[in-house]
């Protein structure tokens, strides 16, 4: 973080955007791959969102844009458990509640977290021409009772 703001004069947004998805039972999982998959999609975010709040902070408090974000992305599968989906499930319910932590923390200091959390759909639905790995959708939700300026 040190060396982005040293290079580019301040860090306005962080963009937590880094996971995995591994999924599979519980009963006869690889526990190896739950540690990788919480280490990325949990530890991982969490550690360069610490690393990044003081710089954030630091740009919230001044001009020009008088706030930053920390964008966290998630999925549905924080909000809805499924069969087969156990760790990722519980590696993205912790992303939601961390966000919804820090979201608390920081609140009136104009540094806003909002969450993404990308959804599922039929392949049919979209373009033969897109590659397989396109994302499905997307959409803003700050994390409730989000604070700070808005920066339009």
């Amino acid at each position: 973080m040190r060396r982005a703001v040293d290079d580019l004069g301040r860090l306005d947004i962080l963009i937590n955007n880094a996971g995995v998805m591994l999924l599979g039972k519980v009963e006869g999982a690889n526990v190896r791959q739950w540690r990788q998959m919480l280490d990325l999609n949990v530890a991982a975010l969490m550690n360069l969102s610490h690393a990044a709040l003081p710089y954030l902070l630091e740009a919230a408090s001044g001009e020009p844009r008088q706030v930053a974000d920390i964008v966290n992305v998630s999925s549905v599968a924080g909000r809805v458990a499924r069969r087969g989906s156990g760790a990722y499930n519980a590696s993205k319910w912790a992303v939601n509640a961390f966000s919804e932590a820090l979201r608390q923390e920081v609140t009136g200091r104009h540094l806003r977290v909002g969450l993404i959390e990308p959804g599922s759909s039929s392949r049919a639905r979209w373009p033969r021409s897109w590659p397989r790995t396109t994302p499905i959708r997307r959409w803003w939700r700050p994390c409730s009772g989000a604070s700070g300026r808005s920066s339009a």
